[in-house]
């Protein structure tokens, strides 16, 4: 069996804006502007725009309002206009820069310091001054009377609530703007005979341009606009780090993505697939854009350690082959991965990606 595995990397090869500094330059950008429609086409009016700062992405977010249309950008401008994880998602971008911002992480860290404050603070109910993380603080100061919160778990409950609508704000971009691009194909697919697609990925950018017949995982929930945004599907969270935890942390696990695996009720046929690789004598598995962290490490461990099974890991250059190799090490410990990318005839290999 020839499976692909694939990550935000493949659609980011394929040139699509896919990544969380895309997203969250669309919402900077969407919120200081006034889209006005006539004959159901976007005419951009800028109004809290300083110089030249953000005219770059002007051009952007009329392209994606003209992709999605009156209705699903009226949905999308709502949502982003008073949602907590993009404004702090904003705040912590500008505190890191330009460079990689990760959701989940910034999730957690969040998350993680309000727990402690709700454990230290010894009390169910929320005190002044007690939050520690300013920008929650705040959130809870705006939202206290309004959304009536008296205690942590009331905050939880909210933050939570937030994170669901902005994880639908994400489906939007990525079913009404994202999947509805053209692009051009990688020749390295070419001669490539695919039969299984394990995608953590919410676009369907493989199967939409390379081989619509295929059947394809989608790990972490599909984009689908068409969809109420209570039946969003799609998963945003952090590593499943609590479930060793002897005690139970009931207001941290709706932010953990193996919960929101259970209750989205998102693909796992995977597990079929791995159980019919073992009838094979052998089986191919390319990973492509996927940086092997930890996150999804339980999944690729699964197929990269399944018998019979040769693994080719596409990477970008060097630098990335070399983070990868890190990365893998961390999942599989080094000791077995030098075993399994070792000898004549190993079952890992790496290669550098040339289109």
């Amino acid at each position: 069996m020839n499976i692909l595995i694939i990550g935000n990397g493949f659609d980011v090869a394929h040139q699509l804006p896919t990544q969380y500094r895309d997203f969250l330059n669309l919402c900077s950008i969407a919120t200081r502007i006034e889209v006005m429609w006539i004959n159901n086409q976007p005419s951009v009016s800028l109004k809290n725009i300083n110089g030249v700062e953000c005219l770059e992405y002007i051009d952007f977010a009329k392209d994606v309002a003209a992709s999605l249309g009156i209705d699903l950008w009226e949905e999308f401008e709502d949502i982003i206009q008073k949602n907590f994880w993009i404004k702090y998602f904003q705040v912590r971008k500008e505190v890191i820069g330009e460079k990689w911002i990760d959701f989940e992480d910034e999730i957690r860290i969040a998350i993680d310091t309000l727990y402690n404050d709700m454990s230290n603070s010894h009390d169910i109910t929320i005190r002044s001054g007690t939050i520690t993380n300013s920008e929650i603080a705040r959130f809870c100061k705006d939202n206290k009377t309004k959304c009536n919160l008296k205690t942590y778990r009331d905050l939880f409950s909210l933050l939570n609530d937030n994170l669901k609508e902005m994880i639908r704000a994400i489906e939007i971009y990525m079913d009404g703007y994202i999947n509805l691009k053209e692009i051009e194909k990688l020749s390295i697919f070419s001669n490539e005979q695919v039969e299984r697609i394990v995608s953590f990925n919410y676009t369907d950018t493989y199967a939409e341009n390379y081989k619509a017949e295929v059947e394809c995982c989608y790990i972490h929930g599909k984009a689908d606009i068409r969809r109420m945004k209570d039946e969003c599907n799609l998963v945003l969270g952090f590593d499943d780090h609590y479930l060793n935890d002897k005690k139970v942390k009931p207001e941290l696990i709706p932010f953990e993505k193996y919960y929101q695996r259970i209750v989205k009720k998102t693909d796992n046929q995977y597990f079929e697939w791995l159980e019919e690789m073992k009838c094979f004598d052998e089986n191919k598995v390319i990973i492509f854009g996927h940086s092997l962290g930890e996150t999804d490490g339980d999944i690729l461990s699964k197929f990269i350690l399944t018998k019979n099974v040769k693994t080719r890991i596409i990477c970008y250059d060097e630098y990335d082959r070399a983070e990868k190799i890190r990365n893998l090490a961390v999942i599989l410990v080094p000791d077995k991965l030098i075993e399994l990318t070792g000898g004549s005839n190993p079952s890992i290999t790496f290669e550098i990606y040339k289109n």
